[in-house]
């Protein structure tokens, strides 16, 4: 366990709201795995890098020159959003119109006039930036919601974890989280600072914990479950079903689909491998086969198609018989459905001619048929296009 004191040594200057927020949370990095002094230095060197020794869980684009400006932003020469120390000049002292400039149009923005840039600008304890990042842990249409304290951490904890930082703390490789975590090598010297205080403050690990009970484990957290669904879902592994922090059986088939790809152990589990393995994923490759499915081969795989298919057959078939039996008794026992909805009109107009609620049964059965057959058809293409399972 991470104390409130240990955090002082360690950022002096922290903010004490963003100390209570790591303390508070801090069950969640623990099952998140960040057990070890290795994950925990790691983790927290890299966290104080992301926020200037926990002072601030939102970018600071409020620079006080120009030279600082094209230092921060002009990035690699093909793709330099400043050519030169002139062109930065109208931002000084401008976060809102800098954000837009230098993200807007890329990580899922949209460009200027939008506001995409400055509305999905750093935020977090890891500095989740761009809109797609946002949206990838739930955030995209409350972009706020990431620059509260203990959201801040949690979301910190769920980065670390989704991208497999845990095994390259275990490896020491300091420049590979670094990678991970900001996409090249930024910051790395401050990290290693900050590695060699938190040497000096970290210096007893966490307890094991106890062998966890069926269902207890430290891999069904929900918040962790949810990542991975989430995760599933990105890659188009749609038989996850929904994103509930639960694993059930969908969950499980999609886990072993994902694992069977993958050439992992097929267990329904979540560890620290399949994590890895996720952060790393291409997105799923249909094959010829599901692309080119005969509605009978959907309707074999899907039960929802089939059942359509099965809905859209009675109605036709209702809609033939009440047609042939329009002069018999008990018209609407054809269909069930709409003589329950029918027969308390009929209660009230007695006198309407039988050939008269044969058109409304005929009607509501015709009704019946079209939906089941765009069900039919939506869910073959839904099939198809790998939207679903």
């Amino acid at each position: 366990m991470v104390t409130k004191t240990q955090l002082q040594q360690f950022l002096p200057d922290a903010r004490p709201v963003l100390i209570e927020a790591v303390v508070h949370g801090w069950t969640k990095a623990e099952a998140a795995g960040i057990t070890s002094l290795p994950r925990i230095r790691q983790f927290l060197a890299n966290i104080a890098v992301e926020t200037q020794g926990l002072t601030r869980i939102e970018e600071n684009l409020n620079y006080t020159s120009a030279q600082r400006i094209y230092d921060v932003f002009k990035g690699p020469a093909k793709a330099r959003r400043f050519k030169s120390v002139a062109e930065c000049v109208p931002y000084v002292r401008k976060p809102k119109q800098l954000a837009i400039k230098v993200y807007g149009g890329r990580l899922g923005n949209r460009p200027a006039p939008s506001t995409d840039g400055w509305d999905y600008r750093g935020g977090g304890m890891m500095q989740t930036t761009g809109r797609d990042n946002y949206r990838k842990q739930g955030f995209d249409a409350n972009p706020q919601a990431l620059r509260t304290p203990d959201t801040a951490f949690e979301t910190a904890v769920r980065e670390w974890w989704q991208r497999g930082c845990n095994g390259l703390a275990d490896k020491g490789d300091t420049a590979g989280i670094r990678k991970k975590i900001q996409g090249g090598s930024g910051g790395l010297d401050d990290v290693k600072a900050y590695l060699k205080r938190a040497e000096k403050v970290f210096t007893t690990a966490a307890a094991p914990a106890p062998a966890p009970k069926p269902g207890d484990s430290v891999y069904t957290q929900k918040v962790m479950v949810e990542s991975v669904q989430k995760r599933l879902m990105e890659l188009g592994y749609t038989e996850v079903g929904g994103v509930d922090g639960l694993i059930g059986p969908l969950t499980r088939a999609a886990i072993l689909a994902f694992r069977d790809d993958a050439g992992l152990e097929l267990v329904p589990t979540v560890d620290e491998e399949l994590m890895r393995a996720l952060a790393t994923a291409k997105p799923r490759q249909l094959t010829a086969e599901r692309e080119q499915a005969s509605p009978d081969y959907v309707r074999a795989k899907v039960p929802e198609v089939q059942a359509n298919f099965f809905s859209k057959v009675i109605s036709a078939g209702t809609a033939v018989i009440s047609a042939v039996g329009a002069l018999l008794s008990g018209v609407l026992d054809n269909l069930g459905g709409a003589r329950g909805a029918i027969e308390p009109v009929r209660e009230f107009a007695s006198d309407v001619p039988g050939t008269v609620w044969l058109g409304v049964v005929a009607a509501i059965a015709a009704l019946l048929f079209m939906i089941n057959r765009h069900g039919e058809k939506t869910g073959v293409e839904a099939f198809r296009s790998g939207e679903r399972r």
